[in-house]
């Protein structure tokens, strides 16, 4: 039977990221954490790394960090005034509508959803632009 080494992670967020919490984490078996970066810039993170580095030292842990790095986003222009949307309703996408960059209109095709919003609001495209 093969032995596998095990790495256990945790990520590194507001509420473990004091050097405190993060030795007993690594005194509990922890081998690593994860930054997201969706959240945070690496400049903001400094404090959060340092204190890792120093809580992984208390424990006489080599910590590893694994970065996950924030995906390409696409996000809506600037709106003249607030616009309230309503379950059923229709709005337009682009020109005359909500501002969306230009690159996303011709992958628009009937049926197709498009989430807005950190996909909080769920669109149905109803007529592709031609």
């Amino acid at each position: 039977m093969m032995k596998y080494e095990l790495d256990i992670y945790g990520t590194l967020g507001p509420s473990c990221s004091d050097e405190d919490t993060l030795t007993k984490m690594f005194d509990a078996g922890m081998t690593g954490v994860r930054l997201n970066l969706s959240h945070v810039t690496l400049e903001e993170a400094e404090p959060q790394i340092e204190a890792l580095q120093r809580a992984a030292g208390r424990s006489g842990v080599k910590p590893q960090l694994l970065i996950d790095m924030q995906g390409p986003e696409l996000r809506i222009g600037d709106l003249p005034e607030p616009i309230a949307l309503h379950q059923g309703e229709a709005v337009f996408l682009g020109k005359g509508g909500i501002p969306v960059p230009n690159e996303v209109l011709p992958f628009l095709a009937p049926g197709q959803e498009v989430l807005l919003d950190d996909g909080k609001l769920l669109l149905r495209t109803e007529k592709a632009p031609s």
